[in-house]
């Protein structure tokens, strides 16, 4: 019996640009480097999905532990812009909010200098399962493990490290911004 790409564990939601997206987006993402990997990814919001084009990671997470937070720019080809992609295994557990969920109750409540969310969703129906296995009688015993499902957010906004400020007046005042929208989110 054979399985098929999703049951073997193939992310059905990424796949290949097209060769007219991949020269679309060349100069957008990256440097001339027709040798970096570029992928489509989908984001859903509501069952609306939108598709992005970003490079590769280029460094991955070396713990076995943690959320293999993946975040990058991606070009929206709903829009043709350059966006913020972040893909991660968010925990689903009772009471834990998904990340856009949020943003969208800070927008609506018009709290200052929060990042221009866009959308974002569970991917597909992934899932861990290593906390169903714990039961098992060949599993050494541990203590309560989550579930996570896959997820991904897109924002409208792409930052910059937060060494990278022309005068220390900017820096300061992103720094207040910050501060400002975290005093409107606890009202």
């Amino acid at each position: 019996m054979h399985l098929d790409p999703r049951s073997c564990g193939d992310d059905t939601s990424v796949s290949t640009p097209s060769i007219n997206e991949t020269f679309l987006v060349r100069g957008l993402l990256v440097d001339a480097d027709v040798r970096c990997d570029l992928k489509k990814f989908i984001v859903e919001r509501g069952g609306n999905p939108g598709y992005y084009i970003a490079r590769s990671p280029e460094y991955a997470s070396r713990s076995p532990f943690g959320r293999a937070t993946h975040p990058f720019p991606a070009y929206d080809l709903g829009s043709g812009t350059v966006v913020f992609l972040k893909d991660y295994w968010r925990i689903d557990a009772p009471g834990m909010e998904k990340e856009g969920d949020i943003y969208e109750e800070l927008k609506k409540h018009r709290v200052p200098h929060i990042a221009p969310f866009d959308r974002g969703d569970d991917v597909l129906d992934h899932r861990t399962v290593t906390q169903d296995l714990r039961g098992e009688p060949w599993v050494y015993p541990t203590k309560e493990m989550s579930c996570h499902k896959h997820y991904r957010l897109m924002l409208n906004l792409v930052g910059h490290e937060i060494t990278n400020f022309n005068s220390s007046w900017e820096f300061v005042n992103a720094i207040a911004d910050a501060m400002e929208g975290k005093r409107h989110s606890l009202l």
